[in-house]
C-alpha cells in the first residue's frame, strides 16, 4: 500500500526532530545541555532531507510534559532557561533564518509570541502538558522549504538544563515535495 499523500501527489511528512536529523537519533529533549563542564553542551535537534529531496515544512508542534503546575515565567514546571531555545533554518552550518528573531524561548508563555495556538492541559491527577502549534503556512507562505542538495536543516537548538522535564519534543509536519503519491522520487 502506498504511503498517504495529498491529491497533488505530495507525500505527507510528520516527524519528530532528532539529534541525527534523519529520524534515527534521540527525540526526547530532556538532558543537561549546558556547557560541557556541567552538561553535554549545546545540541541541535533537526530534520534534514536526503540529497536530491525537498521537504516543505508547514508547521511545528511543541510538546512539554512535566510534574506540577506550569508557570508563565518558567519553562515546564519551574525550569529556568538562561540561554533559551533558538529555532533556525540552516544551510550546512550557517544560519540562514533565525525564526525566533534573536529572542530565544525562555518561558512557557513565550511560545505564544510565535504560535497562535498554545494550551496547558491536565488530565485529572498527574503531570501537566504544554502544546503549541506554529503554522508557517498561516504566515503568508506555503511553508519552509528544505533542499537536501543544499544541506538545509530545520533546527531547534538547546543549551540549558532540561533534565527535570518528563518529555520535551518537537514535531514538524508538511510534505516531501520531491516524491509522488507512490513514494517514488520525482526527478
Amino acid at each position: 500500500m502506498p504511503p498517504p499523500s495529498y491529491p497533488s501527489g505530495r507525500q505527507y511528512l510528520s516527524r519528530l526532530l532528532d539529534s541525527n536529523g534523519d529520524g534515527t537519533g534521540t527525540k526526547n529533549i530532556i538532558l543537561d545541555y549546558r556547557d560541557p563542564a556541567d552538561g553535554i553542551g549545546e545540541t541541535d535537534y533537526f530534520i534534514q532531507p536526503p540529497a536530491g529531496e525537498i521537504f516543505l515544512i508547514t508547521r511545528l508542534l511543541v510538546h512539554i510534559r512535566d510534574g506540577g503546575s506550569f508557570d508563565a515565567e518558567k519553562y515546564g514546571n519551574g525550569v529556568t532557561l538562561t540561554t533559551g531555545i533558538v529555532i533556525t533554518l540552516k544551510r550546512g552550518a550557517a544560519v540562514e533564518v533565525d525564526l525566533t528573531d534573536g529572542v530565544p524561548i525562555k518561558s512557557n508563555a513565550q511560545w505564544a509570541q510565535l504560535c497562535y495556538d498554545v494550551a496547558i492541559s491536565t488530565y485529572g491527577a498527574g503531570d501537566e502538558y504544554l502544546h503549541a502549534r506554529w503554522s508557517f503556512f498561516k504566515g503568508g507562505v506555503p511553508g519552509l522549504y528544505l533542499h537536501g542538495d543544499d544541506e538545509d536543516k530545520f533546527v531547534v537548538t538547546v543549551n540549558d538544563k532540561l533534565d527535570t522535564l518528563d518529555e520535551h519534543s518537537f514535531t514538524v509536519q508538511g510534505h516531501n515535495v520531491s516524491r509522488n503519491q507512490h513514494g517514488e522520487l520525482i526527478r
